[in-house]
């Protein structure tokens, strides 16, 4: 028995002597036999959660060549592989032939994650490793694999349908162990939604345990079917704030690792994928017993209580209810816009002459994805032309977004007019029915102007275009050295003045194949700017990653758009798949290389610019063969 005694004699040790013993037993180490262990996060999941199989290869040197894991489930999709890392550990046994020695064990940790294809009774078989030259085996493993939403009882063949509300309004299922004291959520604020309403998804990590060091993302989520905008990653500023909360009656610190606000685009059950990260947190001290009289089991005890454990851990897998949107009490000028937001109009000015322009801003804003909404229904008044229009899209991390539509017109004769109302339809979730919201109409007083007051249209020039991934617009610039684009300019502008006589001159441009002709000009112009501009991008040699990334992204925006009329930040990547495909006839393969640019760009800046550089290279690669399949 210890006895405060022992206790003080314990703790009188002089130092030197103690790190000696500890020495001296380390030389004596006794070797443990090689081994390969398997451990599930659990023997029971449903068909469409993850399931984590830790692999711990332990041997008793770390000179030893620890070669691959290797298994066989034909059942399960395997959603990603990772190296946990390497581990040490040491403490002190005893045997009647050698007396008190320290045995020693090297650890090498890996992580598979694994999705079912189906329910059922499932074996994870021939678990493997080659270690030293020599196989070590694991046993295999049984998972049962229930159906979507329900899962079997501990300890009883009942089903009970799953379920529970985090704190905060969090949804998840539950899926894991009663026991587990550090693991990770899939949180959306909701679990039926309409076709395009917001979902705030939140991943959440809860623990029991301290965290030791920054946590280190292995794969960000990625959500199929739905619109996606970033709303705050702790996790990448390292800056987690962690506050009480409580799960199956337990006390658990929680803190949120990422938080997207994500719209589905397509209705039914969609699954919303899992955060994967690697955590390093202290180990609890496990049992404190053993032999009451050994003196080096208060040691052992501290040394097990001081233990750090890396762990890969994987949120659940989530499926949303994606509900259609009513067809009763849709309006016939439905916009498509699923949320609650205002409209508002303002002018520049409310009184100005003949050939001036006229600057109209209309902004949207409010709850939802205003990215995707193409354009205004705007009835300009007759004697108003429509010199420029664009507009900018903003979302906020409040789950707010909004969308300023820019007008630049200009009245081409005098009098009063009136900008009538802007009318906009949306399906409001909440009060679940159609609403109108609408713009008050604007009062504008156009005076005599002179011939000199038209208003020529003057794009960025070529200086200030120069840098790559700014618009490519200085090519319609009139100068007098581009005869063909001088041409076109001096012809829009004798239309203009022209009026309703401008048409013929314009029709019998059109007969000779006059204008056919400058646009093949301006054409081929533009398609060289392109090709300047991919040339610059892949002949840098070392570039500044996150400006490549930006130029990169920049320039396969710019070139979609030149020559497909296509907005990549306004559709999904199936919906961009389905336009380059199936309407601009583009080869698969060319399509592919598309998309496969625009992922690694997205995932080097999702991944804070720790992803694996040389990836950036077939960047390169797949844009040279991009450019030259289109241009």
């Amino acid at each position: 028995m210890i006895t405060m005694e022992k206790i003080g004699n314990f703790k009188k040790l002089h130092i030197p002597v103690f790190l000696f013993i500890i020495f001296l037993s380390t030389q004596l180490g006794i070797a443990v036999a090689d081994e390969l262990v398997a451990e599930p996060s659990s023997t029971e999941v449903g068909k469409n959660e993850n399931l984590a199989v830790d692999f711990t290869v332990k041997v008793d040197s770390n000179d030893k060549e620890i070669g691959e894991v290797h298994f066989s489930a034909p059942d399960f999709n395997q959603v990603n592989f990772f190296s946990r890392g390497q581990s040490s550990q040491s403490s002190f046994s005893y045997d009647s032939v050698n007396g008190q020695r320290m045995v020693s064990t090297f650890s090498q940790m890996f992580t598979v994650i694994l999705l079912p294809k189906k329910a059922g009774h499932h074996v994870i078989r021939d678990i493997k490793v080659e270690v030293g030259g020599k196989t070590l085996r694991a046993p295999d493993l049984s998972i049962d694999v229930k159906d979507v939403g329900v899962l079997a009882a501990p300890n009883s063949g009942s089903v009970v349908q799953r379920g529970n509300t985090l704190p905060q309004g969090g949804i998840h299922s539950n899926t894991q162990p009663g026991g587990n004291n550090f693991f990770l959520k899939t949180e959306p604020d909701k679990s039926t939604v309409y076709k395009g309403e917001q979902v705030i998804l939140t991943y959440a990590l809860y623990t029991r345990t301290q965290l030791i060091g920054p946590p280190q993302v292995e794969r960000y989520p990625t959500v199929p079917g739905f619109l996606k905008e970033d709303i705050d990653i702790p996790i990448l500023k390292n800056d987690m704030r962690f506050s009480p909360s409580v799960v199956n009656g337990r006390e658990y610190q929680r803190a949120v690792l990422a938080q997207y606000a994500v719209y589905p685009v397509k209705e039914g059950k969609l699954e919303i994928d899992p955060f994967v990260g690697k955590f390093t947190f202290q180990a609890s001290g496990g049992r404190m017993g053993g032999d009451d009289d050994d003196p080096f089991q208060m040691f052992n005890n501290f040394m097990r209580s001081m233990r750090a454990v890396t762990e890969t851990k994987s949120s659940d897998r989530f499926t949303l209810d994606v509900l259609p949107l009513p067809g009763a009490g849709q309006p016939s000028n439905f916009s498509g816009l699923v949320g609650d937001y205002d409209i508002s109009a303002s002018v520049d000015k409310y009184s100005l002459k003949v050939g001036e322009p006229l600057n109209v801003k209309v902004k949207l804003e409010g709850r939802g994805h205003l990215g995707s909404f193409e354009k205004l229904p705007v009835s300009w008044p007759a004697d108003f032309e429509l010199y420029e229009d664009k507009s900018n899209t903003q979302f906020h991390k409040t789950g707010y977004s909004d969308r300023v539509f820019d007008y630049m017109v200009i009245p081409k004769v005098k009098g009063s007019y009136s900008i009538p109302s802007i009318e906009i339809s949306m399906f409001n979730p909440q009060t679940k029915s159609y609403q109108i919201r609408k713009t008050q109409p604007i009062q504008i007083e156009v005076g005599e102007g002179s011939l000199g007051s038209i208003y020529q249209a003057k794009t960025p020039s070529k200086q200030d275009a120069g840098s790559v991934g700014r618009d490519i617009r200085y090519w319609m610039e009139p100068k007098a050295s581009s005869g063909s684009k001088h041409v076109l300019f001096n012809v829009l502008a004798l239309i203009s003045l022209l009026g309703s006589s401008g048409f013929l001159v314009f029709s019998a441009l059109k007969r000779t194949g006059i204008l056919k002709k400058i646009g093949a000009r301006l054409e081929k112009d533009l398609q060289n700017e392109l090709k300047n501009q991919a040339a610059s991008l892949i002949s840098d040699t070392k570039p500044d990653l996150n400006r490549f990334v930006i130029e990169v992204e920049s320039f396969m925006t710019q070139l979609i758009e030149a020559l497909y009329g296509v907005s990549i930040g306004s559709v999904t990547r199936p919906e961009l798949v389905e336009v380059l495909t199936d309407q601009k006839q583009v080869e698969p393969g060319t399509v592919k290389k598309i998309l496969e640019i625009l992922e690694t760009c997205e995932n080097y800046r999702y991944s804070n610019g720790e992803s694996d550089k040389s990836k950036l290279q077939e960047v390169k690669k797949e844009l040279r063969f991009v450019v030259h399949k289109l241009l």
